[in-house]
């Protein structure tokens, strides 16, 4: 187990997604198997769907989105997805594990360009299970302000609790705080067993 303590001047970390850029001819088909990654098996009943904006065509927007395609895998994991956007160059959003969202597992975010074409491909979904993260301040004062972040949520009190950790993985913790209008990061992190709650204690 690591930890690392950062003094923090700016930092930028923006959520980052794939995007898929084939030729473009409109035509899009994306078919494959989604694998638990946490026990390496193949999941069935996952859902996946295929969103574009409407209104201005920006999934930025406040126009909100449109459906065009949903499936969800099979007993075997496998599914195939198609959607034809015609001229339409906007980008499209490929969900994997979103409405109805299965709690059991992770999602995955693609954006994709009409056109693109992938088949046969493995997509991975984890294992959500359960971590209780506690701080503790025990070589100094408890700072005035802080914030405490663990997959799936955080909270702006001494513990908190995810269902959404990944199980069998080590699951990243991060504490950030502030003392005489310094900012400072702490970053650890704990392995999360599949099926059973792990509690944590990050001391500082």
């Amino acid at each position: 187990m690591k930890r690392i303590i950062i003094l923090i001047l700016m930092a930028f970390h923006p959520f980052g997604c794939d995007i898929l850029s084939p030729p473009n001819d409109g035509k899009t088909e994306i078919s494959g198997k989604i694998i638990n990654e946490s026990t390496g098996k193949v999941v069935d009943n996952i859902s996946l769907i295929l969103v574009k904006g409407i209104g201005d065509g920006s999934l930025l927007g406040n126009n909100g989105y449109k459906i065009v395609a949903q499936t969800n895998s099979d007993n075997d994991g496998n599914f195939s997805i198609f959607y034809n956007a015609g001229n339409d160059k906007n980008l499209l959003v490929f969900y994997i594990n979103k409405e109805p969202y299965n709690d059991l597992y992770s999602g995955q975010i693609l954006h994709i360009t009409p056109g693109t074409k992938i088949k046969n491909k493995n997509y991975s979904v984890y294992q959500n299970t359960s971590l209780k993260v506690s701080l503790k301040f025990t070589t100094q004062p408890e700072p005035r302000s802080f914030s405490l972040w663990f997959p799936g949520g955080g909270t702006n009190d001494t513990s908190g609790v995810t269902t959404r950790a990944k199980g069998n993985f080590y699951n990243t913790i991060r504490l950030n705080y502030s003392i005489d209008d310094k900012q400072f990061e702490v970053v650890d992190s704990v392995f999360c067993p599949i099926d059973t709650i792990t509690n944590f204690v990050l001391n500082l």
